[in-house]
C-alpha cells in the first residue's frame, strides 16, 4: 500500500479531492451566480474524524489501532455524506431544485 508520511494514500486522495470538488463548486458559484454555500455539519464532523485519523495515526499506538482503524471508516462515511449534501445544495443553487 502507498503512504504520504503514514496515512495511506488512498485516503489523502479521498480528502485531496473531496476538498478541490467543494473549492471549485464553491468558486463557479461564486463566480456566475454570486451565491456562497456554508459548511455543513456533517462536513464538519468529517473534518474532526480526519483530524483524529491525523492525530491518532502520527501518535501510532498500537492500543489505538482499532479506534483508528474504525475512525477511518467513520471518516469516509462522513466525507461521502457531506460530499452529497454539498452536491444537492450545490444543484439546487443552480438549477433551481436537486431531482
Amino acid at each position: 500500500m502507498l503512504y504520504i508520511g503514514k496515512l495511506p494514500l488512498w485516503f489523502f486522495t479521498i480528502i485531496a479531492l473531496r476538498d478541490i470538488l467543494i473549492m471549485a463548486f464553491g468558486i463557479y458559484l461564486n463566480n456566475s451566480k454570486d451565491i456562497r454555500l456554508m459548511s455543513n455539519f456533517p462536513g464538519k464532523a468529517a473534518v474532526f474524524s480526519i483530524g483524529l485519523v491525523i492525530l491518532f495515526t502520527l501518535i501510532d499506538n498500537p492500543a489505538l489501532s482499532m479506534l483508528t482503524n474504525t475512525l477511518y471508516f467513520v471518516s469516509i462515511v462522513l466525507i461521502l455524506y457531506s460530499s452529497y449534501l454539498y452536491f444537492r445544495r450545490y444543484l439546487e443553487a443552480v438549477h433551481g431544485k436537486a431531482d
